[in-house]
């Protein structure tokens, strides 16, 4: 017996009447030729809207007593007034993202592996690929208030980037203790 569970959920927002700080400039910047202590000024400007739209998808169950799993599936799609002047492809969120899930459970030990697929996008005018990549949690429980953990992400090693800054593989170890 599976013990399966599906859910869908339908996603719409709509953002109306954005503002955006514009870049700042000194006012001897804006002024020249007139002498002005340096000051710095901003302004706001009307962004427009956004309409995002997608759908989410995720199916779980169990395949026995000690294994369970998980899988989801979204889309979202944005259409941006707001910085279309800044960047005309549309592609700043992923259209699709997987996220998958694996655990394992006997005694004082228990193992989950993680997997999350991204699509291509698009952040600061510049493309960037799609990737994958895993993530991992052995956890063994010596007692019933003392558990020892191993994790680490980015398991697959791939040099991605995630909004601005480039991600790396990171493992820990902890010891937890309840009382």
């Amino acid at each position: 017996q599976i013990e399966g569970k599906l859910k869908a959920a339908l996603i719409y927002q709509q953002n109306d009447g954005l503002l955006f700080l514009e870049p700042s400039q000194t006012v001897a910047e804006l002024f020249p030729g007139v002498f002005v202590p340096t000051a710095i000024y901003q302004q706001f400007s009307n962004g427009g809207g956004t309409d995002l739209y997608g759908v989410e998808l995720s199916l779980s169950g169990k395949a026995s007593e000690t294994v369970n799993w998980d899988i989801n599936y979204a889309y979202i799609n944005l259409k941006d007034d707001a910085l279309q002047a800044l960047q005309s492809d549309e592609r700043r969120s992923p259209h699709h993202r997987v996220n998958a899930h694996i655990g394992y459970t006997q005694d004082k030990f228990s193992l989950d592996l993680y997997g999350q697929y991204v699509s291509q996008y698009v952040e600061a005018a510049e493309v960037l690929d799609g990737y994958f990549k895993m993530a991992a949690n052995i956890n063994y429980n010596i007692t019933d208030n003392v558990t020892l953990s191993v994790s680490g992400t980015n398991l697959t090693g791939g040099n991605h980037e995630s909004y601005i800054t480039a991600t790396e593989t990171q493992a820990w170890a902890s010891l937890r203790v309840s009382f």
